[in-house]
């Protein structure tokens, strides 16, 4: 028997492999068409627990009356996978709808009713089976053992299980098969469980149920009831206002999340596994009492370590060492101290209670089921009420406490061990703000969201920044002028735009630079509120476009709008993602890309900004043949000649015609949009150096056929294979390289194509615009030469660029520049290089007037 029940145990285990697998790739699946909105963020744990609960409860009695329980495991575990396949084609099919019925600016009850609402109906026969599997495999390894405390080690080997699932679908499944592929994998595995039982049950008629030994000292069925709710409500809370704070430490990717809940399922396994061995014999009030008062410490000391975690993953980083596994093992490590001891011991509490609530006829399915719903409820309450109210700190002390309250023994003597967390409070810090400034800087302003910490920062220039989970940079007023580029430079590249629409506002800069634009309509769409209440700070570089006439924002997510909203626009703008952050991914997708599509007007233009600086070549090449696939006749755009932090626009035209001649950019182009409209007084107030089209299509690096030379063949990014999801993390753990580099290698493939863009008609023009791009390209080597310490290359690449193209000014400018600093230091390498200069550039008085102050020393 020994045997049967090792193999019982270990495909529980698979069991619960599965189960986690399949809730983190629903949740992947829900998020594209619910969105990142606040309701959507609780659709799939609302769904999957409350599934949990019904199944657990509901066929509690059935499964305890039943002389085949293993026939019952058989039967869900078939369901399941049977359900999971199908969910292959019905979520993108509910994906598809749900937009239209949730609506561009719902009413909140509309909003919460179908984000709930859809997730549950969609999983119910899964997750409802999910629920009913550990009492139907409880009672028939007890009667197998003839014992009747089981519920523990079951619990246990489901529970490591499932611990592995998070791994292997966060790192493995979903990277490397996709949404299909994985789902079969995972339904699979439920198929083996359910043969596999059926193999491991002896022979012979059906199974008698075990004769349990009453438990002396309980706490009443309805006191019971309510600890198993209060402590899953607890437990859930915990996990989720820690993974909250920590996301202000950690990189905040999806391989950060499935890091720490993998880390608090293993703990909550080791509970189970020390309660089976050490602890079940133990009387049952005062074991109770003391893993609560333990829990409630535990809670307390993970607030002491979360205040500490910045220095603290600094710490682990520096001793663990780089590469991607060391910065993955130091989020883990992290996440060992806050989730450690708390989970180990949920783990051991919620086993000693089910066990309590175990009789001859079940009675662990209804456990299960209660303990589940008020695991439902505690994300609820903990993370959308308490935590924008009071703050991550209080409602983590607030959730200790809890513990306090339902303790069994009301005698001093058994309530002196709760002096220790109470003494602990004397220790906890003033709040949870873990946002890094500048040596002199300051947080002026720090808004806890539901979405996410949001912090505006200034330093002693008062630049301010605004940042997301301490992470993320969203603008900055350091960065005005290229932010207010990513508007114009699409905008002046449509011919007569009225509507245009923003996906992503962050600071507001971008969007309030298209505001001198004439007649033109804007809206702004934002994921997080808090992000809209914070751009007052802003409004000296952002015209108060969120309070101006005309301009609309809206606090939604960006792929949820654009599905559900009928209108259509002349530009959409999507804004600078950050690849890596969970959830970015999506906005990648050919999906997204479609959708976007639909929403330009005839003749609309797109463009998606991509930080180059922020992707590996890898993903970039994925990303632009993403949107290849959906725009061929696409093309490519620099936001500014800046090598650091180089931002490559994406841009395409909803036509289904080759461009016409009218389409081609010239210098009528440029007399049309801009000094016809009077743009260009408007634009040098901005501070905008797009005062002639040498400037303006300068900017212009790459044509569809370029962009595909550069992307080759390979995989795309798509909701069924999130390629940018789990590729783009791992350079943001670990930089391969600097930006400059991958932007000189497009260049390199690219930049010869530009010219196709423009009217063939003005020869001139054309060829003077190939000699703007080749200064470019040069002025951008040299760039990148000095970034290295490479001075001298540098400022050859900047003369040769200055020799190229009288119509490239920028390469001039700094050469000289650059020659005044090393003048001071070198006077023969200056005058060397002011020669130079002189030679490339005859016309310019400038390097000659300051060649001759040299020489006359």
């Amino acid at each position: 028997m020994a045997r049967r029940t090792l193999l019982t145990h270990l495909i529980f285990g698979f069991s619960g492999l599965a189960g986690l697998g399949y809730q983190i790739v629903w949740a992947r699946q829900f998020a594209v068409g619910l969105g990142h909105e606040l309701p959507s963020v609780f659709a799939v744990i609302v769904a999957f627990f409350g599934g949990l609960a019904l199944g657990a409860w509901g066929l509690d009695g059935s499964i305890g009356r039943s002389r085949h329980p293993e026939r019952w495991y058989a039967a869900l575990e078939f369901l399941i996978a049977g359900w999971a396949l199908i969910t292959i084609a019905l979520i993108p099919s509910v994906n598809a709808f749900a937009p239209g019925l949730i609506g561009v600016e719902p009413n909140p009850v509309v909003h919460w009713a179908w984000a709930l609402g859809l997730p549950f109906i969609t999983l119910l026969p899964a997750t409802m089976a999910m629920g009913a599997t550990l009492p139907a495999l409880e009672r028939f390894v007890a009667a197998l053992r003839s014992r009747g405390r089981t519920v523990a080690g079951l619990y246990a080997a489901n529970t490591i299980g499932a611990a592995a699932g998070v791994l292997c679908t966060a790192f493995l499944l979903l990277p490397s098969f996709g949404v299909v592929r994985s789902m079969v994998v995972l339904a699979a595995l439920n198929v083996l469980c359910a043969i596999g039982i059926l193999l491991v049950r002896p022979p012979g008629g059906p199974i008698a149920p075990p004769r349990l030994k009453p438990i002396q000292d309980g706490i009443g069925q309805v006191r019971l009831g309510l600890t198993l709710f209060v402590t899953g409500a607890l437990g859930i809370g915990y996990e989720v206002l820690g993974v909250r704070v920590l996301a202000q430490v950690m990189q905040n990717t999806v391989y950060s999340f499935a890091c720490a809940l993998a880390v608090y399922l293993v703990f909550t396994s080791l509970g189970a596994v020390v309660y089976h061995q050490r602890w079940r014999a133990l009387p049952f009030r005062p074991l109770l009492g003391s893993l609560m008062i333990a829990l409630s410490a535990t809670c307390l000391l993970g607030i002491l370590v979360l205040a500490r975690g910045p220095e603290l993953h600094h710490g682990f980083q520096n001793l663990i060492g780089g590469g991607f596994g060391g910065a993955i093992l130091a989020e883990m490590t992290l996440a060992v101290l806050v989730f450690g001891a708390p989970s180990f011991l949920m783990g051991a509490l919620f086993s000693h209670l089910v066990e309590a609530a175990k009789h001859e006829r079940g009675g662990v399915g209804r456990a299960l089921g209660i303990n589940t719903l008020g695991g439902m409820v505690g994300p609820i309450v903990f993370g959308i009420v308490l935590l924008p109210l009071a703050g991550a700190r209080h409602a983590l002390a607030a959730l200790a406490l809890i513990y306090l309250v339902f303790l069994p023994e009301r005698r001093p003597n058994a309530l002196a061990p709760a002096l220790v967390p109470l003494a602990l409070l004397l220790l906890l810090p003033a709040n949870l703000v873990l946002v890094t400034t500048a040596p002199d800087g300051r947080v002026i302003d720090y808004r806890e969201g539901i979405l996410g910490a949001i912090a505006i920062v200034e330093d002693e220039q008062r630049n301010r920044a605004l940042k997301v989970n301490n992470q993320f940079d969203m603008g900055s007023t350091v960065s005005v002028f290229l932010e207010r580029r990513l508007a114009h430079v699409p905008l002046l590249l449509h011919e007569d735009p009225r509507t245009a629409l923003f996906l992503g506002v962050g600071t507001g800069i971008t969007m309030g630079a298209a505001t001198i634009h004439p007649d033109l309509e804007l809206t702004g769409v934002e994921l997080v509120p808090e992000i809209i209440e914070l751009m007052d700070h802003f409004e000296h570089a952002n015209e108060r476009v969120h309070r101006r006439a005309g301009s609309r924002m809206r606090a939604a997510d960006a792929r949820r709008y654009v599905r559900a909203s009928r209108e259509q626009y002349d530009v959409i703008i999507a804004d600078l993602y950050h690849p890596a952050r969970d959830g970015a991914g999506s906005l990648y997708t050919v999906e997204h890309f479609r959708a976007i599509r639909d929403r330009l007007a005839d003749g609309g233009l797109f463009c998606q900004w991509l930080p180059v600086y922020q992707l590996d070549e890898e993903m970039l090449r994925v990303i632009i043949r993403s949107f290849l696939e959906v725009y061929p006749d696409g093309y490519a755009v620099l936001a500014s000649y800046n090598v650091e932090t180089p931002c490559l626009g994406l841009i395409a035209r909803r036509s289904a015609e080759p461009p016409l001649r009218e389409d081609l950019f010239g210098e009528e182009w440029f007399d049309r949009r801009v000094q016809a409209r009077e743009l260009l007084p408007l634009l040098q107030q901005q501070q905008q150096a797009l005062y002639e089209p040498f400037a303006l299509f300068g900017t212009l690096i790459a044509d569809a056929g370029g962009l595909r030379a550069y992307a080759g063949d390979g995989p795309l990014n798509t909701d069924q294979f999130p390629v940018v999801t789990y590729g783009a993390p791992r350079y943001a753990y670990v930089p391969h390289e600097p930006p400059a580099d991958r932007l000189n290698r497009l260049l390199s493939v690219t930049s010869s194509t530009a010219a196709s863009l423009l009217e063939p008609r003005h020869e001139r023009f054309v060829e003077r615009m190939r000699d703007v791009h080749v200064a470019r390209d040069l002025y951008l080597r040299g760039e990148a030469q000095r970034l290295q310490g490479r001075r001298d290359a540098a400022i050859a690449e900047y003369v040769a660029s200055a020799a190229r193209s009288r119509d490239f000014k920028t390469s001039y400018v700094v050469a000289l520049g650059l020659l005044r600093e090393v003048a001071r230091e070198d006077e023969v390498a200056a005058r060397e290089g002011l020669r130079g200069l002189v030679r490339a550039r005859p016309d310019r008085p400038e390097a000659e007037s300051f060649l001759r102050t040299l020489e006359s020393r």
